[in-house]
């Protein structure tokens, strides 16, 4: 399957059908916006995180989880894993089924490999703008923990990333939240964490360059622990949602209920 693309005057988006349907370049006025980190599918371009975005703990989805949202099973564990977790979901390196592109909008589905459910992830690019609406549609009930995990650069044209939200950290324990929350400082330490944001906005900053990220739901998880690539994730629920929820129930797809999550992506 060939590569897919979007084009507005100022921006275009290039994305991978075999790949989850993942942005692999973002061009914003002639300048490349994503980076690479690696080469596992886990650490380039934009990928969509389904049904499960972050780690889960003991890499597992347990019949007793499974219990609770009226879908008996054995438990369900992840075939492949990155860094020893089986992080980020099904769908960011397998292919998607189908495709259709009509003017500045764009939408994919993808069976959820695992799952009796479809991921339908749509995109829509105007001048400085971009709107992604990712959806889990379920034949059966679906764990629907959605996000996107964009690799930006540490550096673009000679600028350092500034990131900026307003709301609180979720305190670790090991590498899962404890329940405990932190009102955020910004700038005061490097993170890998979950934060909650009610306004549902973070700001990445290079220089004169500004991304603006509005989300539809207050969750972000931002990862800046490494030099080569800065990680800002909105996502409609915290890591490892399902086995210790934290300010609501973990999101849950079910046959005619479908779960979505809305992205507004906005350079000035």
């Amino acid at each position: 399957m060939t590569s897919l693309a979007l084009h507005s005057a100022h921006q275009s988006l290039s994305f991978d059908p075999e790949l989850g349907g993942r942005v692999t370049s973002w061009i914003v006025d002639g300048l490349e916006v994503l980076t690479r980190a690696g080469t596992h599918p886990a650490e380039h371009g934009m990928y969509p995180m389904a049904p499960w975005a972050g780690r889960l703990r003991d890499n597992r989805i347990t019949s007793e989880q499974r219990k609770r949202w009226g879908f008996p099973g054995d438990e369900y564990a992840p075939v492949s894993t990155y860094a020893g977790w089986a992080l980020h979901g099904t769908c960011l390196d397998a292919s998607i089924d189908e495709s259709r592109i009509d003017g500045d909008r764009i939408e994919m589905r993808q069976r959820i490999p695992g799952w009796s459910a479809t991921l339908v992830t749509r995109w829509t690019v105007t001048d400085h703008r971009a709107e992604s609406v990712l959806t889990v549609e379920a034949d059966a009930p679906t764990p629907a923990l959605l996000g996107w995990h964009p690799w930006f650069p540490t550096v673009l044209a000679g600028a350092r990333a500034h990131w900026t939200l307003r709301g609180e950290c979720a305190v670790r324990e090991g590498a899962f939240p404890s329940g405990e929350w932190q009102t955020w400082a910004d700038g005061h330490r490097r993170v890998d964490d979950a934060f909650h944001v009610p306004d549902g906005v973070a700001t990445i900053t290079w220089g004169q360059r500004t991304l603006r990220v509005r989300n539809s739901d207050p969750w972000f998880v931002v990862f800046d622990e490494r030099e080569d690539g800065l990680c800002v994730e909105p996502q409609n629920g915290p890591p490892n949602a399902f086995d210790a929820p934290l300010r609501g129930d973990a999101p849950v797809a079910r046959p005619g209920a479908p779960v979505s999550m809305a992205t507004t992506w906005k350079w000035t």
